[in-house]
């Protein structure tokens, strides 16, 4: 994971070191994610390196609701956490069709339930660590002067680490998503 972390930075300074001419913003959002079984609010900063490449960084909140889609017959929580990101923009001005990866990373509580309403129910808390790489890609819509609406689809896996209790649900995650982001 730190070998991860430290490659994408490695690429991004590589990438300003390249002499390209670099756009001057920084954009303050807010984004919301929807996937399957579960919700991601959260806020984001955006920083233009150069032609074509961003970062961002997002701070959320997972909200995660798997039901009888998990390990047990319910399986209810959530966490906070973080994102660190890169962004790949086909025009030069970064806005239309971008592609990139996020790596997210979540600190959650799952409450969890098996034999629900029976002499024997069950019933626990895990606490996980949820690594979360995803391949992303948007459209970036300029709506006013400095203000863009972006819609988003990420793809990508949960897997669960560090984990203290019963195993709870991870795998493959598709979200949906919107951003509401003001370049400054």
């Amino acid at each position: 994971m730190k070998y991860t972390i430290g490659l994408v930075f490695i690429l991004l300074l590589s990438i300003t070191a390249s002499g390209q001419s670099t756009p001057n913003y920084v954009a303050l959002g807010l984004e919301f994610q929807q996937y399957p079984t579960g919700s991601i609010p959260g806020v984001r900063l955006g920083f233009a390196l150069a032609d074509h490449h961003s970062l961002e960084l997002r701070v959320g909140y997972n909200i995660v609701y798997h039901g009888d889609a998990g390990v047990h017959e319910l399986e209810e929580g959530g966490g906070f956490g973080f994102s660190p990101g890169y962004q790949y923009w086909f025009r030069s001005a970064h806005e239309g069709l971008f592609l990139g990866a996020r790596v997210d990373f979540w600190f959650n509580s799952v409450d969890w339930k098996d034999n629900i309403g029976l002499a024997n129910e069950l019933s626990g808390t895990t606490e996980i660590m949820v690594i979360q790489p995803t391949l992303t890609g948007g459209y970036s819509i300029p709506i006013a002067q400095k203000l863009y609406l972006t819609p988003t689809l990420a793809f990508g896996a949960e897997i669960n680490t560090r984990q203290e209790g019963a195993d709870v649900g991870e795998g493959a995650i598709l979200l949906a998503g919107l951003q509401l982001n003001y370049r400054m």
